[in-house]
Parts: C-alpha cells; sequence; structure tokens
C-alpha cells in the first residue's frame, strides 16, 4: 500500500504537541529521521540550499 501524504504526530511525555497533515513521503522520512537520530543526523540528506555531497566508489 502506497500512500500519497502523510499524517505526523509529534508526541512527548505521553501529550500529543502537534499533528501535520499533508506530509510528503520525504517529509515523513526526514521527520522520522530526527526523531530516532536527532536532528544533528550526519547521514541525513541535506536541506536546500546546500550542494550535494558525491558519493565515492567503494572499494573491491
Amino acid at each position: 500500500m502506497q500512500h500519497k501524504t502523510w499524517t505526523i504526530h509529534e508526541i512527548h511525555d505521553g501529550e500529543k504537541i502537534e499533528v501535520v497533515t499533508g506530509a510528503t513521503h520525504e517529509e515523513a522520512l526526514r521527520v522520522i529521521r530526527a526523531a530516532m537520530y536527532g536532528e544533528n543526523d550526519p547521514f541525513a540528506a541535506p536541506t536546500t540550499g546546500v550542494a550535494p555531497v558525491h558519493e565515492l566508489p567503494l572499494a573491491a
């Protein structure tokens, strides 16, 4: 099943703080990563205005 939009519930200490509806898949993934790893996740996708980092091929 594929969702076109997502509803995100922000909960702190068991209380619902904020609800965001209509989030895209990419926005939902960013929010989930921030919840799991914190705002300073070094592997998170760069925000707009930041040049992309090119990946280097892995050595065999």
